[in-house]
């Protein structure tokens, strides 16, 4: 008898786990991650790794509103956002501008997956210099002339069940739907940006749950993940903006009676 109890807490224990890491209540339109690079002086303060595989040529820095990019040969750099949790259907949206660059093939890429500190097994929406889109139809040319020139271009890329159709361009006050040339599906892993003969500046970086929303809510809806008050050093643990103060109080109640219960089982068989 004594054995299927323990065996029932167990499970009580891990299912309790599993809502915790979960959370399938998140609401839509709850900002999972913000960074804002106004925020900080020293990319250091982000918790945003530079990949092993960046050209040791780049340049990277805060020196004012934006995070600036310079890659100065062909090789690419990579910058690895921290891990946050997230379901199959969010919403990425950030903003850049190029600055003037004698190759127009240079790029931005938002890695929608990349693994370990390399990284690998990337996936992308990579946006050109040139003002084209890879694998994505051709883009208005009033769009693309927006892009080359160096206006601020606000993506919105909607990622729902971890498959990508389409993205949302936004720049010179008009707004432009690319449809994907295929359906692209994403392993959830981590993110972070790619750059590659460009000089490239980025505002900010949202990751929303859910598509589709009007508005945005929850702390880092109006706060950034790092600031120079409150730095945050990439050491390669999980930094999900999710803390302990989040869980539902149930769950501290029945966890705790079902810990409590499982040392009352081993003690008494000891004693006996």
């Amino acid at each position: 008898m004594r054995r299927f109890s323990l065996f029932v807490i167990v499970m009580i224990v891990l299912s309790l786990v599993n809502i915790t890491a979960a959370n399938p209540d998140t609401p839509v339109g709850e900002v999972l991650y913000h960074q804002d690079f106004s925020e900080i002086s020293n990319m250091a303060f982000s918790g945003i790794k530079v990949g092993t595989q960046s050209t040791e040529s780049a340049f990277i820095d805060c020196p004012g509103e934006d995070l600036s990019i310079n890659v100065y040969n062909k090789g690419r750099v990579y910058l690895i956002f921290p891990q946050i949790e997230r379901g199959d259907t969010y919403t990425v949206e950030f903003d850049f501008s190029f600055e003037a660059h004698e190759n127009s093939n240079g790029y931005i890429a938002f890695m929608l997956n990349c693994r370990g500190d390399e990284p690998t097994n990337v996936s992308s929406v990579v946006v050109r210099y040139n003002g084209t889109v890879d694998d994505f139809v051709t883009p208005d040319p009033a769009l693309s002339a927006a892009i080359s020139s160096g206006e601020t271009v606000h993506v919105t890329i909607p990622i729902e069940n971890n498959a990508l159709y389409e993205i949302v361009l936004e720049a010179g006050g008009s707004e432009y739907t690319l449809l994907r040339n295929s359906v692209l599906m994403i392993p959830s892993e981590g993110f972070g940006l790619e750059a590659r003969n460009a000089n490239v500046n980025i505002r900010e970086v949202y990751i929303t749950n859910g598509v589709g929303y009007t508005e945005k809510s929850g702390y880092y809806s109006e706060n950034s993940f790092a600031t120079d008050e409150n730095p945050v050093i990439a050491e390669g643990e999980n930094m999900s903006p999710s803390t302990s103060d989040d869980m539902p109080v149930i769950v501290w109640v029945v966890g705790g009676s079902a810990v409590a219960l499982l040392l009352f089982v081993l003690l008494g068989k000891k004693k006996k």
